[in-house]
């Protein structure tokens, strides 16, 4: 599973005004249910509250990714929105989020949990998040995307030999132990 293979052109705004959390939730909803993904834009809504009551979904770095297991969809989709000037959507930092990801898991699976644990990897990297912020169209967002996933999740290759016990002695060799400076004593009078 890779984020951008669940996230399209049509279920991302780029620089959206937003003015409250459940308005940001809202327009999420709307994406899903304008590229046909969802059928039930009522259940999603109830579904997403359920889970937001159970914990906020903002996580650092001024994001949000609210996740549910969707009773209506056939497949784990994800919209995304990015937010002109930030939304309060009730951080532990306090500060306004930039951008939400909703994901609406394939009823009876558990991919959304699979899918958020990507994102979040994936956005771990503050600037990463940044250029996300500031693309510019839907066409450049999930262009960082795919270059980030690329990066991050490089196949590895099965034909290639890897030398473990060589790179481990070079790397012993160069380590150095750690000795805290000596204190000076004062004498006490």
């Amino acid at each position: 599973m890779n984020i951008r293979e669940l996230l399209s052109e049509n279920r991302i705004e780029i620089g959206a005004e937003l003015y409250s959390k459940d308005e940001a939730l809202e327009r999420l909803i709307r994406l899903q249910k304008k590229s046909g993904c969802i059928h039930n834009p009522k259940a999603l809504r109830r579904e997403i509250q359920e889970r937001e009551k159970q914990g906020n979904s903002a996580v650092a770095c001024r994001v949000a990714i609210p996740d549910v297991m969707h009773s209506g969809s056939a497949q784990t989709t994800i919209s995304a929105v990015t937010v002109k000037d930030g939304v309060d959507y009730g951080a532990p930092d306090h500060r306004p989020v930039r951008l939400i990801f909703m994901i609406a898991g394939k009823s009876g699976s558990d991919e959304h949990i699979e899918a958020k644990s990507r994102l979040m990897h994936l956005l771990m990297d503050a600037g990463f998040t940044a250029r996300l912020c500031a693309a510019q169209s839907t066409e450049e967002f999930l262009q960082l995307i795919e270059e980030r996933e690329r990066l991050r999740y490089a196949p590895v290759d099965p034909n290639k030999k890897y030398n473990c016990s060589k790179f481990l002695s070079e790397n012993n060799n160069k380590k150095k132990r750690f000795r805290f400076p000596k204190r000076k004593h004062s004498k006490s009078r």
